[in-house]
């Protein structure tokens, strides 16, 4: 795999040169191939928007239990295409969302992470699609409840929200950093194509 050393953090990742495959990347392998624009069938994707938070509200549980406190995420990726027409229902499919504690784009380069590093405190976390979780849980995909409740990345139906040419994806419960951290997010796509943000703001609400 190349090293980021001496590239581009901008540059445009063609799909057509990565086989189709629904295994995971390793983390490094997810750093190198991350980009602002990726091919993925005969449209381009990037990311307009990234919002990820801490809720420190008080709140009730029902069972008695003490609830888990970890940030939340919701990301916005943009479909290109010759006209919204051309734009399948059959959106491409979310694989994995990571995000890494980072200040500077260029400071991952000298990351050398693992998914043994993936936990709620540490300083990269992720959190799969639900087709890496078998099939009882691919089997509810689309359901929210459930979302919430096996950790899987949601993605919303093409025109969620009304936009026609976006893609919706949230996650819940995520580490359990501080508030108001920066960090860098990843989109890992099946096949293999990874989207990658610009340095991101943790928010807080309380």
């Amino acid at each position: 795999m190349e090293s980021l050393k001496g590239h581009s953090f901008d540059r445009h990742y063609n799909s057509d040169h990565i086989m189709s495959t629904i295994t995971p990347l390793s983390v490094n392998e997810v750093i190198t191939q991350g980009c602002k624009q990726v091919d993925i069938g005969d449209e381009s994707l990037d990311i307009s928007r990234v919002y990820m938070w801490l809720n420190n509200m008080p709140t009730i549980s029902l069972t008695g239990a003490s609830p888990r406190k970890g940030h939340h995420i919701v990301v916005h990726i943009k479909r290109h295409s010759d006209s919204l027409a051309s734009l399948s229902d059959d959106a491409p499919k979310v694989l994995k969302v990571h995000v890494i504690q980072a200040s500077k784009v260029e400071d991952l380069s000298s990351l050398r992470l693992t998914a043994e590093d993936n936990s709620d405190s540490s300083r990269y976390y992720s959190w799969d699609g639900p087709q890496l979780l078998g099939d009882a849980v691919s089997a509810r995909a689309t359901d929210e409840r459930a979302a919430r409740q096996q950790h899987f990345v949601l993605t919303r139906p093409k025109g969620w929200r009304g936009a026609e040419d976006e893609i919706e994806i949230n996650a819940w419960d995520g580490p359990s950093w501080e508030g108001g951290l920066d960090f860098i997010a990843f989109v890992e796509f099946e096949g293999g194509q990874v989207l990658r943000t610009d340095v991101q703001t943790a928010d807080i609400v309380s």
